[in-house]
């Protein structure tokens, strides 16, 4: 069994504001400064693990929360 941490989508992921995991998908959702949510599919090693602009508030999404019916709910400072 392996233990610590390791360091996910470096230079990828402009001011990480939130995160949440979606262990249906095995995806984790973060919001960015820049306006853009970024799903990261994590696989076995970090290195091939990929990351995708997803969706653009065109704002600054600050928070992210799965809704009951899995909908991602977005909380954005400027909208």
């Amino acid at each position: 069994m392996r233990l610590g941490s390791e360091e996910v989508a470096k230079g990828q992921v402009l001011g990480p504001e939130d995160f949440v995991y979606d262990a249906v998908l095995g995806v984790v959702y973060t919001s960015c400064e820049d306006g853009w949510i970024k799903r990261v599919t994590v696989n076995e090693s970090v290195a091939d693990s990929v990351v995708e602009n997803w969706v653009n508030t065109g704002g600054r999404p600050l928070g992210l929360a799965f809704y009951g019916n899995g909908d991602l709910i977005v909380a954005d400072a400027e909208k």
